[in-house]
């Protein structure tokens, strides 16, 4: 019995240990209001300081249900780095079904999609405001929930 007890132990720390992504530094979703993601509502990020100079991957989250009616989102991503001031705008045309109409992303109810923005070089004590609103025509987006930013360090 003890042995069973210390290889379940083991395996449970084993697996802890794999669970853990040491590259993430900031992973973090913001919701949308139910009756639709307005054009004027700007999602603001705001991560910790950058604790080591790195290249970093950046990633935008979408949160999709079935009542989305089109087949892309138009998104627009504005970084920019306190200290230097940089601003860089990225435009990011999201599909969200392919030609049948079927969804793209992974879930049930919910499809989550990943997709990545430009890279970015930071130093140590960098910090960063991000910002994402959509670009579309429709004034209000409804079906979108939850969008998020992740930054991974190369």
């Amino acid at each position: 019995m003890k042995t069973i007890t210390n290889a379940l132990a083991t395996l449970c720390a084993m697996a802890a240990l794999a669970a853990c992504d040491t590259h993430t530094v900031y992973d973090s979703y913001k919701d949308t209001p139910v009756t639709g993601w307005e054009k004027s509502d700007t999602l603001c990020f705001n991560p910790a300081a950058i604790r080591q100079t790195a290249v970093y991957n950046a990633s935008l989250g979408m949160r999709v249900s079935h009542s989305y009616p089109y087949k892309s989102v138009t998104i627009i991503v504005e970084r920019q780095t306190a200290g230097t001031n940089a601003v860089c705008k990225d435009t990011l045309t999201c599909e969200i079904t392919d030609g049948d109409g079927d969804a793209i992303g992974s879930g049930v109810n919910y499809y989550q999609y990943d997709f990545p923005i430009s890279d970015m070089s930071l130093n140590e004590g960098d910090s960063l405001s991000i910002k994402v609103c959509h670009g579309m025509k429709r004034e209000s987006l409804p079906g979108i929930y939850n969008v998020g930013i992740r930054l991974t360090r190369r």
